[in-house]
């Protein structure tokens, strides 16, 4: 079994909808082995994500597309649809997939960004 195969399966034990989407972010550095990504630097951004954003959302009226996983644990349908609603040419589309949308279901999310270009 490889170090990667044993530390996926770690993951995956405490950690399971987030291991595979991680697999891909695991580096050999000659320290060992590394996230691709700073931990603290995601908190941190999580931080940053939190509050009332709406003036910037409704700042431009140029066409946007939400993609929503069927599926997101991390999103809701209706803060979706309130988005979309309040902003002028936003299209909404949910598509089978978690949070993740683009690796659970790249078919669908190539498609879905395809239509959308296609009608801008």
């Amino acid at each position: 079994m490889s170090i990667i195969k044993e530390a996926v399966d770690a993951l995956a034990a405490v950690a399971a909808p987030s291991a595979t989407y991680l697999q891909e972010s695991f580096r050999e550095t000659a320290a060992g082995w590394r996230l691709a990504f700073e931990p603290r630097e995601i908190v941190e951004s999580g931080r940053c994500l939190s509050g009332d954003h709406w003036q910037d959302w409704l700042a431009t009226k140029c066409p946007a597309l939400l993609i929503r996983g069927l599926s997101s644990r991390v999103t809701t349908q209706a803060a979706l649809e309130q988005m979309t609603s309040r902003r002028p040419n936003t299209l909404l589309k949910v598509i089978e997939g978690g949070h993740v949308v683009h690796v659970d279901n790249l078919e669908g999310f190539v498609d879905a960004v395809k239509e959308f270009l296609a009608k801008a």
